[in-house]
């Protein structure tokens, strides 16, 4: 939303925007009840649903968190529950653009600098497999493809 407003704001600036490049705020505008309450739904259960996606990302793998003797559950947790509050936000403001270019990125060169790709494939589809428990099939709708995303850029 915040990209394609200030695209707009580009593309239209000295004249008025046509009815094709104000569509995207018309699409936004509808589903923004459906964004709203899956927000404050992930936001009042981000602690069960970080819980619960260690859980089952350790019942694919009871090791998937650790490394050379080490236990790294808790930050683990710590960075699903950070991932969860962005995910969260691109879905409140429907900006996936912003999420790709400002965190997605980076992280993605975190996660391959310490090979962490399988980790994050396990987390992501478990992510995928508990939300559905907190949100509605609609919401779900909206918020499955902004996992997809970051699935797809942390784990290949």
């Amino acid at each position: 939303m915040l990209s394609q407003l200030t695209q707009l704001s580009i593309a239209a600036d000295g004249r008025y925007a046509t009815a094709a490049e104000l569509q995207f705020l018309k699409n936004y505008l509808s589903s923004f009840e459906r964004r709203l309450s899956a927000y404050e739904k992930i936001r009042s259960a981000a602690e069960k649903i970080t819980g619960e996606v260690a859980a089952k990302a350790q019942t694919v793998d009871t090791n998937l968190y650790r490394k050379r003797d080490r236990d790294f559950m808790d930050i683990c947790k710590r960075d699903t529950k950070y991932m969860l509050r962005h995910l969260a936000l691109t879905l409140l403001i429907d900006d996936i653009d912003h999420l790709r270019d400002s965190l997605l990125f980076w992280l993605q060169t975190i996660v391959r600098a310490f090979n962490n790709e399988r980790p994050a494939e396990i987390t992501h589809q478990a992510l995928q497999d508990v939300i559905k428990q907190y949100l509605s099939p609609q919401e779900t709708e909206l918020f499955s493809p902004i996992v997809d995303l970051s699935r797809t850029l942390l784990s290949k």
